[in-house]
């Protein structure tokens, strides 16, 4: 048998990184005294429901921007600017309470860069992502050329942003990409020209729902 099957963290499963380091922290409080590890258990269980795997989908050779998570369209904004000042459409989400957290590629290409933006792990006010809030930034290259930008937004509860995939990499559509835990709000960001197919407070699916589409369909997918 070869070193890669016996390898007790497979590449294709990082989350149990984490799964592995709540369950030495629940045997930690178990020791200390029996309540805390009965309280700890319980929120490793939910860790697990969190970071349970996600369901493969089969995704052709399109222009098809897909959800990358089970949850709730919070924002659709069009109009907005990226760095270099170009228009496009920036589509907010959160996945839901009790769905996996772990988030899937939401197109297919190549991943052309993956950046850190250190800042502040806090929700405004008023409910709304601040500016100077910590996120990572994924972009895309599609197979035509299109950019997408994916992001994974700190807050006040989400606390731990992880990326699972690096710069140069090709991705299929069913890759798992990254987490982020608690409850975290993400962005996809597309072309203006790029038609969009999901409205504010739709719930969806992941790798089945269409966010967005650069070839207009026939009506939304759900």
């Amino acid at each position: 048998m070869s070193d890669d099957d016996t390898t007790l963290f497979p590449s294709n499963r990082p989350e149990w990184r984490l799964l592995a380091a709540a369950g030495t922290i629940v045997g930690c409080l178990t020791a200390v005294w029996l309540p805390f590890g009965i309280i700890g258990f319980a929120g490793f269980l939910y860790l697990a429901v969190l970071l349970r795997p996600l369901a493969p989908v089969s995704q052709p050779d399109d222009d098809y921007v897909r959800a990358p998570v089970d949850g709730t369209i919070l924002s659709v904004d069009t109009g907005a600017l990226n760095v270099d000042g170009d228009e496009v459409t920036v589509i907010c989400l959160r996945a839901g309470s009790f769905s996996s957290q772990l988030q899937s590629a939401p197109v297919r290409g190549i991943v052309d860069s993956v950046i850190w933006f250190a800042g502040v792990f806090k929700t405004g006010k008023d409910g709304t992502q601040m500016s100077n809030a910590a996120r990572r930034e994924f972009i895309f290259e599609t197979d035509s050329g299109h950019h997408i930008g994916f992001i994974q937004h700190g807050d006040s509860y989400a606390r731990l942003l992880m990326g699972f995939v690096q710069e140069g990499q090709r991705l299929t559509g069913n890759e798992k990409i990254g987490v982020s835990l608690f409850h975290a709000r993400l962005s996809i960001i597309v072309p203006a020209q790029f038609d969009i197919k999901v409205t504010v407070g739709q719930r969806i699916l992941v790798g089945e729902t269409v966010l967005a589409s650069l070839a207009p369909l026939s009506a939304p997918q759900h």
